[in-house]
């Protein structure tokens, strides 16, 4: 059980991380770090849009009182409540990653207003999610999740954040600065 745990808890928080750069390709340079600071600010702007998304896929999966379907959506008003906080440190997040190596994609993320940028990237994230996330896994999500979801938002944010520095950890398209 921990093993699938791990599996979805990783699945999860990868797809929520990829959403927001896309599906990267190979890099013929060297990319920067993303700092801590920035990861969480990413995870924290993207966990809204995730969890929602997360909450209509899985809804015809899941029976009426599953978690995922009872906390979901208050969890998500949750996150949301400190999403723009998170929207600067995210968008440098973004901009890093988004590199493909001539700096171009990063300026014209830097350069976009928010009001711009923010729904591009809220579409990606659901689009990437609802395209990862299979119906058939939402039960086991939704097992992860009743284990989870006592924690406040900020504990969740914190969890997916080391989750995906873990996952990351020998990716050359995404690295994550040591402390």
């Amino acid at each position: 059980m921990a093993r699938i745990a791990h599996r979805i808890a990783y699945r999860i928080a990868a797809t929520l991380a990829l959403a927001a750069t896309g599906q990267m390709a190979q890099a013929a340079t060297a990319k920067p770090c993303m700092t801590p600071t920035e990861l969480k600010g990413m995870v924290a702007y993207m966990l809204p849009t995730g969890s929602g998304s997360l909450v209509d896929q899985c809804r015809p999966a899941l029976a009426p009182g599953a978690s995922l379907l009872t906390r979901g959506p208050q969890l998500g008003g949750e996150f949301q409540a400190g999403q723009s906080a998170a929207f600067p440190m995210a968008r440098q997040a973004f901009a890093k990653f988004s590199d493909k190596g001539d700096s171009s994609t990063a300026k014209m993320i830097l350069g976009l207003p928010e009001v711009s940028l923010k729904p591009i990237i809220e579409m990606a994230v659901s689009e990437q999610l609802t395209s990862s996330i299979k119906v058939k896994d939402c039960p086991d999500i939704d097992r992860v999740f009743r284990t989870l979801e006592p924690l406040p938002a900020r504990n969740f944010i914190d969890f997916f954040t080391e989750v995906i520095t873990i996952g990351v950890r020998d990716n050359k398209d995404m690295t994550i600065c040591p402390n």
